[in-house]
């Protein structure tokens, strides 16, 4: 039995970039920009639901061969499908990606972009979610893995 192949999230952020997708990442990878790593098996991004920016995201997709099941065919999916769901994990060619548009406790584009910071990615800017509102949402979840990842925010700032 083949392994799956290794997730290349950087290149999964930049196609969505150069294909000129909005979005804010959360979660993990924004961990990781504010200086606070953690694995994950995915990525999570709050993507702007204009019915322009869904339609360029939804093509992408379908450029990235996404399929909405680990193994499945590709899926076409459209701007429609992608604005229906509260949240969307689509399965790449560079890895899983996390869609969260309605999810109790992350706030909207329109809220995190004017704090976000903004990233090289491969040569694309990509918006990373601020350390404040990364720590809203962790506070928010109340998860127990969240909790841990608020105490190694906490950290890094006090070394600072």
């Amino acid at each position: 039995m083949a392994s799956a192949p290794e997730p290349r999230f950087e290149q999964l952020l930049s196609e969505l970039a150069r294909a000129d997708v909005s979005f804010c990442v959360v979660g993990s990878f924004a961990l990781a920009v504010h200086g606070a790593p953690r694995a994950s098996a995915d990525i999570d991004v709050v993507p702007e639901t204009s019915l322009e920016n869904l339609n360029r995201l939804a093509a992408d997709l379908a450029d990235m061969e996404a399929a909405i099941a680990p193994g499945g065919g590709a899926a076409r999916l459209s701007a429609a499908d992608i604005g229906a769901r509260d949240e969307l994990k689509v399965y790449t060619r560079f890895g899983i990606l996390h869609l969260l548009q309605d999810v109790e406790g992350v706030p909207a584009f329109s809220v995190l972009a004017p704090n976000a910071l903004r990233v090289d990615v491969e040569g694309e800017q990509v918006m990373f979610c601020s350390r404040q509102d990364l720590v809203g949402m962790k506070r928010a979840s109340g998860r127990l893995i969240d909790r841990a990842d608020l105490e190694r925010l906490f950290e890094v700032e006090a070394e600072e």
